[in-house]
């Protein structure tokens, strides 16, 4: 993370990849969030793979409720978002919110697959 940051105070514009390869490493919160602001002023926010490792790192961090704010705002979302959040709620115990999720990814024709119910 302090690569990242130093990256940033030289003006270095990170790519979707570093950004990525940053958040493999973060542990806390706050570092989410600052990433995720980053990836906004970036304009990496539309990316999948870097959107997707939010949801399941806003979701291992507790904070479901922006994983949810974060998944409504995505204009396309793949198995592995509808996975991150089913995740996130099964980490929180919301049993209720898991089952409103199978119900829209039906909804939806998402197909739920086997890391969906692991």
């Amino acid at each position: 993370f302090h690569m990242y940051n130093l990256m940033r105070y030289e003006g270095i514009q990170p790519s979707s990849v570093t950004v990525l390869n940053v958040l493999c490493g973060v542990t806390e919160l706050c570092q989410v969030e600052c990433l995720h602001a980053c990836a906004i002023f970036s304009g990496l926010d539309s990316d999948l793979h870097l959107v997707n490792c939010m949801l399941n790192l806003y979701g291992k961090c507790g904070r479901v409720e922006a994983a949810r704010d974060l998944f409504e705002a995505m204009v396309y979302r793949d198995i592995v978002s509808w996975n991150s959040m089913v995740s996130g709620y099964a980490q929180s115990g919301d049993f209720k919110e898991i089952l409103w999720l199978f119900k829209r990814m039906r909804g939806e024709g998402v197909v739920p697959d086997q890391q969906t119910f692991g």
